[in-house]
């Protein structure tokens, strides 16, 4: 798939202009296009950062624990098949229907409990186990975040030329790990005031 030798592992997405959104807002909009990433999501930024440093650290032998009720999951499965890594996903029951999708990724999924909480308890029994397991966080860790951070470098050079910073950057926000990474690439570019 990826050489784990590159850079990263993520791909630039576009950043699109949208003129119905920009009439209707009288602003300038666009839309950084993640649903393009190879896991389909802005997590495989941080995910697959996560991964390579835990590579580098742990050496091939890096086993990677994941607790996820899909995306996080998704993009710890992509990131361990582009590095050649075992990986091991544990989901909560209402989510064991992505189980066939990541198991297409080669990865170990396991049913952890009817919750997050629960399947997240499951994977840090696993990583206690197990010396060459490595918890990947689904959202709250500095290296997910500066993952997601490339976000702002790449919109900062994919803006026209004349535009100015942005005014805003809207996000979803669920653990907070993108808002995180939009933070600190804010800061980079020096968009932070």
């Amino acid at each position: 798939m990826l050489l784990a030798s590159m850079d990263h592992l993520w791909r630039e997405t576009p950043l699109i202009y949208s003129k119905q959104a920009s009439d209707r807002l009288n602003c300038d909009v666009y839309f950084k296009l993640e649903n393009l990433q190879h896991m389909h999501s802005f997590k495989y930024r941080g995910i697959s950062l996560f991964a390579q440093e835990a590579l580098k650290v742990h050496g091939p032998s890096a086993h990677l624990v994941v607790a996820s009720g899909g995306n996080a999951a998704y993009a710890a499965c992509g990131a361990a098949l582009a590095l050649q890594m075992k990986c091991t996903a544990f989901v909560p029951l209402k989510s064991a229907s992505v189980k066939p999708l990541l198991e297409a990724y080669g990865a170990t999924v396991l049913v952890g409990g009817e919750n997050f909480q629960e399947a997240l308890s499951k994977a840090k029994e696993a990583v206690a186990s197990d010396p060459n397991a490595v918890l990947v966080p689904a959202y709250d860790h500095p290296t997910l975040w500066k993952g997601h951070s490339s976000l702002i470098k790449e919109i900062s050079r994919q803006l026209p030329d004349a535009s100015p910073k942005p005014d805003g950057i809207i996000c979803a926000v669920g653990g907070g790990g993108l808002l995180a990474g939009i933070i600190l690439g804010c800061q980079d570019a020096q968009w932070d005031d």
